[in-house]
């Protein structure tokens, strides 16, 4: 009888841990699901899964009110929403895209057993889910297959309140750099940051591209390229994925990614956990 109860209340969410919410590091709030609840009540929504290439119910919270009772209406202010997963994977979405579109940051897959989905994007990898899932509401977005999965962030634990630049100072190209430059900057954290780090700012889950040795000055810069196009065609069961093949602009975002990583080849800075 007590196993049973520990197997109901493990599916239930009952013993995750509290979904944690920072502003700057600091932290605010921390929930249990059940107090969670309180402050906002579960819905069931249906998206598009871009995981899955098909329409998906999840259950789960409307993620604005989450933030609305964490932080009030100063989250609207702020710059970005950082989230810290399970995994090592740390996106970071700017507010603006919370403003404008429904999100949901979901911990159940309505009539399924498990909290989990195969994502066809890394070869049919079967992934948990939990604690919670942020999905966007994209159901009549006629571009919905073209943005993909980009900002659909699994296994959070954590969410902070963020300036981009405070939090990832060591990222952000010198003052002056050129426009390709910049623009391949802005490319690499939208696509590429959630996973990788330069100079020691990033994501964990992928390695480290700038600090000690650059990845422009061990890779040649043609299979660099295909290395971001196409990532599979370079390394056998890679579980990376390439930029989207529906984006018209794939090649010059490649061009403009490494004109950012040969820049930042020139601005190495030891990781900060390296220093202190």
């Amino acid at each position: 009888m007590l196993t049973h109860w520990i197997i109901l209340a493990a599916t239930s969410g009952a013993l995750a841990s509290p979904l944690t919410f920072e502003m700057k590091g600091k932290p605010t709030a921390a929930w249990e699901r059940a107090e969670a609840e309180t402050k906002t009540a579960p819905v069931e929504v249906e998206i598009w899964e871009p995981h899955e290439k098909k329409n998906v119910k999840y259950r789960g919270f409307a993620f604005q009110s989450l933030l609305t009772a964490a932080y009030g209406d100063a989250w609207k202010a702020q710059d970005e929403i950082l989230f810290t997963c399970s995994d090592g994977y740390q996106p970071s979405v700017p507010v603006q895209r919370f403003l404008s579109t429904p999100s949901y940051l979901v911990f159940e897959r309505v009539g399924s057993p498990n909290f989990e989905l195969t994502n066809t994007l890394q070869r049919n990898e079967k992934v948990t889910l939990g604690p919670y899932y942020l999905v966007w509401d994209n159901a009549g977005d006629p571009e919905k297959e073209i943005k993909g999965a980009n900002g659909w962030p699994y296994q959070v634990e954590k969410v902070d309140l963020v300036r981009f630049a405070d939090r990832f100072p060591q990222m952000a190209p010198p003052p002056g750099s050129d426009a390709k430059t910049v623009a391949g900057f802005n490319a690499f954290r939208e696509n590429c940051a959630k996973c990788h780090s330069v100079n020691g700012d990033g994501g964990l889950k992928g390695i480290e591209l700038n600090y000690p040795v650059s990845v422009t000055e061990y890779f040649k810069r043609e299979w660099l390229k295909q290395w971001i196009l196409d990532p599979s065609k370079v390394r056998l069961k890679t579980s990376m994925p390439g930029l989207p093949h529906g984006w018209k602009n794939r090649l010059v975002l490649a061009e403009d990614i490494i004109a950012y990583l040969e820049t930042m080849s020139e601005h190495k800075k030891a990781p900060k956990e390296l220093v202190q």
